[in-house]
């Protein structure tokens, strides 16, 4: 259970979606830290390669002793997966090849992107004028904001591995979202301009909603991201 979806960081067993971010723990799987500098993303960085269903996987980033013991990778897991339901994953470092390790598919696994990276807490959410939302500057009911999330699944038009959206993206599925248990309108859902893996959500904040830390769930067909992710409403 060393692979997890890059945002929520739910446990290896809960099933990712094509197309997302996600990040590898390990042992010996790099020697050097490295950021893929420039798109489309590479199929090698530092040495390493990851191979997910015999496909070579775009990476983003390599990461040694990013934590007591352990190195990290973060990549994409191939959009060519994307009627699979299982895929075996390998990491290979300078040619020495790892165990395979399990990975259940599934066609959407929404996640939200956190301020403290891991999953919980305060969302990665943006004003309209790309000012952050925070404590001290809180989304208000009526107010469209951004929001940013991996694992919304396939989109029209559809984008290659490893490369930012060529045009303007939407989600295929049907995504839904609310705030403090109420809908939000939804202006537009799809891949982030620019971004590889990364899912920009534009909603209009709830009328009604009192001031404080509002809970913030995603959904696509019905399958919603975990809880523990909330706005701060003011």
């Amino acid at each position: 259970e060393g692979i997890v979806n890059g945002a929520s960081f739910a446990p290896g067993a809960t099933p990712v979606a094509p197309g997302s971010l996600l990040s590898v723990f390990g042992v010996n799987l790099t020697e050097v830290s490295a950021v893929a500098a420039s798109l489309p993303l590479p199929r090698e960085l530092a040495g390493v390669k990851i191979l997910v269903g015999g496909l070579e996987a775009p990476l983003v980033a390599a990461v040694a002793e990013a934590g007591p013991g352990y190195d990290q990778i973060l990549f994409q897991l191939p959009v060519e997966l994307g009627t699979a339901t299982y895929a075996d994953v390998v990491v290979v470092n300078n040619g020495v090849i790892s165990g395979a390790e399990g990975l259940s598919l599934a066609p959407a696994v929404p996640a939200a992107f956190t301020i403290s990276q891991q999953g919980t807490g305060a969302a990665a959410a943006l004003h309209g004028d790309f000012a952050p939302v925070s404590a001290t500057r809180p989304a208000r009911p009526g107010q469209t904001i951004l929001l940013f999330a991996t694992g919304l699944g396939p989109v029209r038009p559809p984008a290659a591995s490893g490369e930012p959206p060529a045009a303007l993206s939407t989600v295929a599925g049907g995504v839904a979202l609310t705030i403090g248990g109420r809908p939000a309108r939804l202006l537009f859902a799809g891949l982030a301009p620019g971004f590889v893996g990364l899912y920009q959500i534009n909603v209009t904040v709830p009328e009604g909603l009192p001031s404080g830390e509002a809970e913030l769930l995603v959904s696509v067909d019905g399958i919603s991201s975990g809880e523990g992710v909330t706005i701060p409403i003011g």
